[in-house]
């Protein structure tokens, strides 16, 4: 179990989760299951818009998100870091990054395996 300042399975009750080190926040991104209070909630949530029938509401499409994940869209001008922070989150050594020169031309997905996708892409001046 990360060494969090909070459990992960109350984290999604919180408006914040944080770690004590870099180190305890990839290992949380390595465990399966650090989304499935969250998805619990959704599907909640769900069942709720369901039960309501006369708002008119399908949650059919809303019910595959947890087959999906989480994405995480990073945005932001070149060079600010995203990629850096994608790497380091991710631990994927392969992510090119660069402090003088643009290194991301297109968009890149990487997934965590608690399904958060990171999908890095360019820099806007």
């Amino acid at each position: 179990r990360p060494a969090a300042t909070m459990s992960t399975k109350d984290a999604w009750s919180k408006r914040e989760i944080s770690f004590h080190n870099l180190e305890a926040a990839r290992l949380a991104l390595q465990d399966a299951t650090l989304l499935q209070p969250f998805f619990q909630v959704w599907e909640e949530s769900c069942d709720a818009i369901d039960a309501a029938q006369h708002l008119s509401l399908t949650t059919s499409f809303a019910r595959q998100m947890p087959n999906h994940g989480a994405n995480v869209l990073m945005i932001g001008e070149s060079g600010a870091g995203k990629s850096t922070l994608v790497k380091v989150m991710t631990g994927d050594e392969s992510i090119v990054t660069s402090s003088t020169f643009a290194g991301t031309s297109s968009d890149a997905r990487y997934t965590s395996p608690c399904k958060i996708n990171w999908v890095d892409t360019p820099g806007f001046k």
